[in-house]
């Protein structure tokens, strides 16, 4: 395929040129923004922002940052959510010659305070909801309007300090020693990224954006459609339902987007016509459901589905696979595909040699993609970012995936696993081993070990098996505390088992056969443990999302295990189901069957509880609270 060292003679050892002139991504803009300055640039809510509004407020707000201090490849932080706002901080950012490091709001507070500090964060930008959070990070914070272009009245950019290996964001991934990683990523790995032969770009395309902004995916939705004059769509709700999805599509006419494997899966069981009208879907973070892709080619007739694979250190996707509508009867899995356009990819043994079609080996990849390296990590970069043999361009860079695949006759790479722990769940990378250094900070806890299992539904949990220190075992709501002050909640545990040991197999190898599931077998759903028919209901969409496990109606559904993606499957067939609309944000404010069932049926005033459960829900506040604020001086 593309990128094959072992063929280079005959031509298979190269990519796709790039572009012809390559530029930064600020100057693609600056082009199409002078080019089309009336053209819809950004959709957020009932707001819509032109190319020429746009380019004004990230001139204004780029000429404000440079009063603060920034320079060419400062980092600005930016502490908010989807957002018109989040957009024109980014651009605003690179006119200034400087990098943006996106910062989930919702993140822990010391995990935030890590981001800015790592990367010394000179300025940070936020809206009007996260100002006061981001005030207790950075003395230097900007609140930036999305209407206003009264930070400066010049009308011109910056002078360009930037070029094409300068350094446009920082993303951090979790890391295997205990701490995120920041992966510093360059003008040339997102223009090359949005100006690839796997998909179309163009001023005809809208593009949605509803990946989480610190999750890589996001830099193809926004500057996919932003460099190429199209229109980008921001979903601003922080856990989007299928039905918002759906109306945001209609309404809009979205043409383009991506959703992670697991978003798709819940779609397309939940609600594949939803999807009706895309010209193109991307999926991916994780291999792909062969069920799920020929329910979507059956559903979706005029839809291109395309399964995009890459790491962060090489800018979001590396190789693309366009699924045939004729998909092959026989298939069992979804190829990761060819690499896109200035990219390469190397199939290698373990001595850095090329094997032969059909063997197994660890995926490199080079080209104008690969990332600068690991921010303030000289060793990792040293030992995954290395010299490409293969190139013919001075110093060029290769990065070690750690990905197992192999490459098929015609070229195709097909994804087989991992050659470490690193594990992917709803397209998040994580590292086990990050999640276990946090909960031996815990004095109770002896050994932690976290691995992913499915459960019967054949969802992805994070399940922490814990050798307690003591014979008294450990508090499972202090470990849960300890999450949620120190992880974010993708890499938060759903479960947490007490062990003697780990147990073993005659390698000394953690035997997963042995390690017990927190979930057992299928139960029977026992519907007079319920008071009303709508608690009876929603017991029952619950049970039958967990894939056969009970819920008790005064148990807190997220502290059962369920997830944000259990939620949307819930929320999807309670919809249907009682031909109501609701906002899924009613499933986070009442997460037990008795209340959210209280909720549904109209029995409590509006949206408000009853006067029982407010005081049940004050009460386990304060306690938590308690227990936290405990738990953090021990820790201390």
């Amino acid at each position: 395929m593309e990128g094959n060292p072992g063929n280079v003679m005959a031509g298979r050892g190269i990519a796709a040129n790039p572009p012809a002139r390559y530029k930064c991504v600020d100057e693609f803009f600056e082009e199409q923004a002078l080019r089309n300055p009336e053209a819809i640039a950004l959709v957020c809510g009932g707001d819509t922002i032109s190319y020429g509004e746009l380019r004004l407020r990230a001139i204004a707000l780029a000429w404000e940052l440079i009063s603060r201090g920034v320079s060419q490849e400062s980092v600005v932080g930016l502490i908010m959510g989807r957002s018109s706002e989040l957009i024109i901080s980014m651009l605003a950012t690179l006119y200034a010659g400087a990098a943006y490091l996106p910062v989930d709001p919702l993140y822990p507070a010391p995990r935030i305070q890590f981001m800015l500090d790592d990367s010394n964060a000179k300025v940070v930008c936020s809206d009007e909801a996260g100002f006061a959070s981001a005030s207790q990070h950075s003395t230097n914070v900007i609140m930036v309007h999305a209407r206003s272009t009264a930070y400066n009245k010049s009308l011109e950019p910056p002078p360009k300090l930037s070029r094409p290996v300068s350094l446009a964001y920082i993303m951090y991934t979790s890391g295997s020693t205990g701490t995120p990683k920041g992966v510093e990523v360059l003008h040339q790995g997102i223009t090359r990224l949005v100006h690839g032969d796997y998909a179309r770009f163009g001023p005809e395309e809208t593009f949605l954006h509803l990946s989480s902004p610190s999750f890589d995916a996001s830099t193809f939705e926004v500057w996919g459609a932003l460099l190429h004059g199209g229109k980008c769509v921001i979903l601003p709700e922080h856990v989007p339902g299928v039905s918002d999805i759906a109306r945001v599509i209609k309404e809009h006419q979205v043409t383009t987007m991506w959703l992670t494997a697991s978003y798709f899966n819940t779609v397309i069981d939940e609600a594949p016509n939803a999807l009706c009208g895309l010209r193109q879907l991307l999926t991916g973070g994780e291999a792909l459901s062969v069920r799920h892709v020929r329910s979507a080619l059956a559903a979706l007739h005029g839809t291109t589905i395309i399964n995009g694979y890459g790491p962060t250190e090489n800018t979001t996707f590396t190789c693309c696979f366009t699924i045939p509508k004729d998909l092959d009867p026989s298939a069992t899995s979804i190829p990761i595909g060819t690499a896109i356009t200035g990219t390469q990819v190397y199939v290698l043994d373990s001595m850095r040699i090329p094997v032969a079609d059909g063997e197994e080996g660890e995926l490199y990849t080079g080209g104008q993609g690969v990332a600068r390296g690991y921010l303030n990590r000289p060793d990792l970069t040293e030992s995954l970012f290395l010299i490409d043999p293969f190139s013919d361009r001075p110093n060029a860079k290769m990065y070690k995936t750690g990905d197992l695949v192999r490459r098929r006759p015609d070229g195709v790479v097909e994804f087989l696993g991992r050659v470490d722990d690193q594990v992917k769940i709803r397209g998040f990378r994580i590292e086990p081993a990050e999640i276990q250094a946090v909960l031996m900070q815990h004095p109770s806890v002896r050994v932690a070990l976290v691995l992913p299992q499915a459960d019967p539904a054949g969802e992805k949990h994070l399940i922490a098996y814990v050798v307690p220190a003591e014979r008294s075992g450990f508090d499972e709501d202090e470990l849960r505390i300890l999450a949620e002050q120190r992880l974010p909640e993708f890499m938060r545990p759903s479960f947490y088992l007490d062990l003697e040991a780990i147990p073993l197999n005659v390698s000394g190898k953690v035997d997963r056969r042995a390690l017990p599931l927190p979930w057992g077998s299928r139960t029977e759903l026992r519907e007079g443990d319920y008071s009303t028919e709508t608690e009876r209901l929603v017991a029952r969409v619950w049970f039958d999302v967990l894939g056969g496990r009970s819920i008790g109606r005064e148990q807190n559904f997220f502290e059962a295990g369920a997830r944000s993606l259990h939620a949307v499957r819930v929320h999807a067939r309670l919809q249907g189901i009682l031909s109501k609309r609701f906002a899924i944000t009613a499933l986070f404010q009442f997460p037990t069957i008795r209340s959210l069932a209280t909720h549904l049926s109209g029995e409590a005033d509006k949206s408000v509880e009853t006067a029982s459960l407010v005081r049940s829900r004050a009460k386990r506040q304060a306690e938590v609270m308690a227990r936290k604020q405990v738990l953090m001086k021990r820790l201390k």
